[in-house]
């Protein structure tokens, strides 16, 4: 069964809806890692194993920020839908 375009677009609402969450969480969990960064730092100055639970972390951090800008643009290409799909 097709769905109708209301329905079409209450879906990609609910998807953009989801992705501004996603990305509003994210983008604490990035900014708690990169808090963690400045801990782990002051905690483990001169240790190679502390260093690379740094650069682990720096790496994750990012890869965090990455994800979260990926939802926005997901919800930013919703929005054109939605907006497209109305007129």
């Amino acid at each position: 069964m097709a769905m109708s375009p209301e329905e079409l677009i209450a879906v990609v609402n609910g998807l953009k809806n989801t992705a501004s969450s996603l990305s509003d969480s994210l983008t604490a969990a990035s900014t708690n890692l990169s808090k963690s960064v400045v801990a782990l730092s002051s905690m483990t100055k001169g240790s190679n194993s502390g260093m690379e639970a740094i650069a682990a972390v720096n790496t994750a951090g990012g890869a965090v920020k990455n994800a979260a800008g990926s939802l926005n643009s997901l919800g930013g290409f919703c929005e054109e839908f939605i907006q497209n799909a109305q007129q």
